[in-house]
């Protein structure tokens, strides 16, 4: 395990000065809470020593923005544990909005951007190659105006160039590893358990977009081999939905009891469990909505990350 110490600036100071900067300052963009870009990333600081590395990526794909925030105080002696969160601009928001401070190395993985999402740049990342389809990709299915298909780019990046940053800004524990994504960036979890199991202990994936080419995802997933790789460690995956959440037919139809995204995650769970070398955990967070369980599902994750 690599450990080393990089001199990361003190950001209390910084913090406090550019919240307390009225929100229209210097004419930047104002986002949808009032705060400016930069008052929001000053916010992290109240997570731990923030550091902003940027990622340039070529061929017209969206350069990388990553969030690394390490807990204050001195490590655990084999190192801190690691949540890798996609989305990265607005999960990592989500954890200062509720005031959490995780014993966790936090590591937002967004794009260098001011909002808070992309979902042009998401759209290609997070989605697998389309059933049928070359290394171009193929159209969304639901929205043809941006592509699918750029996942194992996606998750290369991750390991070949986001872990050894990692592990080079503080001492972390390389067992207790999690990765956590919402939507098409619960889809993008299942595809890397899929793929490469043996890059995370946790899998956590809230809101998983199942109904991308359904029921591609879930037949990939039946193939899924971690005996292998994970009985000693038996791998941990995450499967969450929100007791609201309703597709878009589903929304025509509310007269439906249960709603068809939730009994596929249940579905896929029960299907998966049991499987040597892997762990399942499926959960419904009653009352909330699709877009309520990203700030919901991003803290549960922080809240595990740190588990034995």
């Amino acid at each position: 395990m690599r450990r080393a110490r990089l001199k990361l600036p003190a950001l209390a100071v910084l913090c406090t000065a550019l919240l307390a900067s009225a929100p229209h300052a210097h004419g930047q963009p104002v986002l949808d809470d009032g705060m400016s870009a930069a008052q929001a990333r000053a916010r992290l600081g109240l997570l731990g020593l923030a550091r902003q590395i940027v990622l340039p990526r070529g061929e017209g794909l969206r350069d990388v923005r990553l969030d690394l925030i390490v807990p204050a105080g001195p490590p655990p002696a084999v190192g801190w544990p690691v949540l890798y969160l996609l989305d990265g601009n607005a999960t990592l928001q989500a954890l200062a909005d509720a005031g959490e401070r995780p014993a966790a190395v936090l590591v937002g993985i967004g794009y260098d951007i001011d909002a808070r999402l992309d979902v042009q740049a998401r759209a290609w990342d997070y989605t697998p190659r389309p059933p049928g389809s070359d290394g171009q990709g193929a159209p969304d299915p639901r929205q043809p105006g941006r592509r699918n298909g750029g996942a194992d780019a996606w998750l290369d990046l991750i390991q070949q160039r986001v872990k050894p940053l990692v592990q080079a800004a503080a001492p972390v524990d390389t067992a207790r590893q999690t990765l956590y994504g919402h939507s098409y960036g619960g889809l993008f979890v299942l595809h890397a358990l899929r793929t490469q199991p043996q890059a995370f202990q946790r899998y956590v994936a809230a809101s998983p977009s199942l109904w991308w080419h359904a029921p591609h995802m879930a037949e990939r997933l039946r193939e899924l081999d971690t005996a292998h790789c994970c009985t000693t460690a038996p791998r941990q995956l995450y499967l969450w939905v929100g007791g609201s959440e309703r597709s878009r037919p589903e929304r025509a139809a509310p007269h439906r009891v249960a709603p068809a995204g939730s009994a596929s995650a249940r579905a896929l769970a029960s299907e998966l469990d049991g499987k040597p070398g892997l762990t399942v955990h499926y959960r419904s967070f009653p009352g909330l909505g699709h877009g309520a369980m990203l700030p919901a599902s991003a803290r549960e994750a922080a809240r595990i990350a740190g588990r034995p």
